[in-house]
C-alpha cells in the first residue's frame, strides 16, 4: 500500500487500407503511490457516476472520443476525509490537457478538475454521493483574433471560474464580462443501495453551461441514470436505465428554450469535442 508503481499503457488501433493511419487510444505513464495516481499522456478516464460500460455516455467524459493528452493527479478511489472517523470520503482530480487536433482555435488548452464526496458507513446498505465537475477549453490561437490569452495569471482565472476584468484588453468582446474559455461543467449527485440479490445506484447529472446555471437555472437538463448489479447472476449481470434531456437550454420559467447551446461556444467553434468526436455524450 505504500509502495510507488509505476507502469506504461498503450492501445494502438491500425486501419488498412489506400489511406492506412494508427491511433493510439490509450499511451501514458501511470504512476500510483498509497491513495493517490499521476498521469501523464493519453488516458480514458470518463467522469460521471453512471455506468460508463452501458451508459449512452456522461455529459462530462463519456467514452465517445479519443482521450485528450493531459497530465493528472488525483485520487486512485474514494479515500477517507482526515478526522471524519471514515463516515465521509472523497474522490478527486485535477489535470491539465493540450488539444492536439485538427481545430477551428490552433493549440488551445484543456483543464478538468472534479472533487465527489462519499457519505458512507461500513456494511451499510445506503451510500450518498455528491460532486462537481469542471471542465474549460482556453488559449490557442484565433485566425481572427490571432493568440488568446494564456499564461499564469490567465490559468487561474480558468481555475477558479473567475469573471474577465475590465483591465484585460486583450481578450475578444464576447469574453469580456464572462469567464475564460469555453466551460462545460456539472452538479453530478448519487444514492447506492446494497442487498443481497443487487446493488441498485440512482445517479442524476445537473448539466452547467455558464454562471446562471449553478443556480439551478434550467433544473430539468441533464441526465438521469438507474444501474443495477444483479450479484450472482450469470445471464444477466448489469441493467442500466439513462434519460437525458437538453430541452430547456438555459431558458427562464416563462421562456420555451434558452439560448446557452450546449457544448459550443462563440469563440471556441469546436466546441466540446475531439477529434470531430463529442467528449462529452453523442446525443
Amino acid at each position: 500500500r505504500g509502495s510507488l508503481t509505476v507502469t506504461a499503457n498503450s492501445n494502438a488501433v491500425f486501419r488498412l487500407s489506400e489511406r492506412g493511419s494508427v491511433h493510439f487510444s490509450e499511451l501514458n505513464l501511470h504512476a500510483e503511490y498509497k491513495d493517490f495516481y499521476f498521469d501523464i499522456g493519453r488516458t480514458p478516464q470518463p467522469i460521471g457516476l453512471n455506468n460508463h460500460d452501458l451508459s449512452v455516455g456522461s455529459m462530462m467524459i463519456s467514452n465517445n472520443a479519443m482521450p485528450v493528452p493531459k497530465v493528472s493527479v488525483g485520487t486512485r478511489s474514494f479515500t477517507d476525509v482526515p478526522f471524519a472517523d471514515g463516515v465521509v470520503q472523497y474522490n478527486g482530480s485535477f489535470s491539465n490537457g493540450w488539444f492536439k487536433d485538427d481545430r477551428y482555435i490552433d493549440k488551445a488548452y484543456l483543464h478538468q478538475k472534479y472533487l465527489y464526496l462519499r457519505f458512507f458507513r461500513e456494511q451499510s446498505w445506503f451510500n450518498a454521493y455528491g460532486g462537481f465537475t469542471h471542465n474549460v477549453t482556453w488559449a490557442g490561437n484565433h485566425p481572427n483574433y490571432g493568440n488568446l490569452p494564456d499564461g499564469f495569471k490567465n490559468f487561474t482565472r480558468v481555475v477558479l471560474a473567475k469573471n474577465i476584468d475590465e483591465d484585460a484588453s486583450n481578450f475578444p468582446g464576447t469574453e469580456t464580462g464572462g469567464t475564460l474559455g469555453n466551460s462545460t461543467a456539472g452538479y453530478d449527485t448519487g444514492i447506492k443501495m446494497s442487498f443481497d440479490f443487487a446493488d441498485i445506484m440512482l445517479h442524476r447529472l445537473f448539466y452547467l453551461e455558464d454562471r446562471p446555471g449553478l443556480w439551478f437555472r434550467s433544473p430539468l437538463d441533464g441526465l438521469w441514470g438507474l444501474s443495477v448489479d444483479l450479484n450472482g447472476s450469470t445471464f444477466v449481470q448489469k441493467v442500466s436505465w439513462e434519460h437525458l434531456n437538453t430541452t430547456k437550454q438555459g431558458s427562464k420559467s416563462f421562456e420555451r428554450r434558452g439560448a446557452d447551446n450546449y457544448y459550443s461556444n462563440t469563440i471556441y467553434y469546436s466546441g466540446w469535442t475531439y477529434h470531430n468526436k463529442t467528449i462529452g455524450s453523442p446525443f
